[in-house]
Formats: C-alpha cells, sequence, structure tokens
C-alpha cells in the first residue's frame, strides 16, 4: 500500500498542487484504505467553495484512476 500511496502523492505534486497552490490552495492525502479509497483534504481557498471542491475531486479522481488505478474513488475529509 505504500507504493500507491506515494504514486498518488507523486500525481498530486506533478499534476494538481501546482495548480492549487498558484491560487492560494492545496491538498493533502489524508489516508488510503485497502478498497482503494482515498481520503483528500482541501485547504486554502479551495476549501472555501463547494462548487469548486466538486470540480476539482471530479478531476483529481480522474487524473488518479488513470495513472493510479488501485484508486477506487475519492472522499473529501469532512471539515476540511
Amino acid at each position: 500500500m505504500n507504493d500507491v500511496r506515494e504514486r498518488i502523492e507523486q500525481v498530486l505534486a506533478e499534476t494538481v498542487r501546482p495548480l492549487l497552490t498558484s491560487t492560494g490552495g492545496d491538498v493533502h492525502l489524508l489516508e488510503l484504505d485497502g478498497d482503494g479509497v482515498a481520503r483528500i483534504a482541501f485547504v486554502g481557498t479551495c476549501s472555501a467553495c463547494p462548487s469548486t471542491v466538486m470540480t476539482l475531486l471530479m478531476g483529481i479522481e480522474a487524473e488518479l484512476r488513470q495513472r493510479v488505478p488501485e484508486v477506487a474513488y475519492l472522499e473529501v475529509a469532512s471539515g476540511a
């Protein structure tokens, strides 16, 4: 599971974070369970807009599922 977590972090670092940090936001991988559910938290400006969160979630999930097929889906941590 460490390898999967590392590959998720690599995708976030290479494709997601540069876009988010340029607008004052970021995303953190909180956990990855054995069923392929990755729990993330949006921080900064990304955490304040519900529609942005859904758009980002769908885009990030699509990218992860393509590059890390072990990811079944993403969940946004409550309170994030």
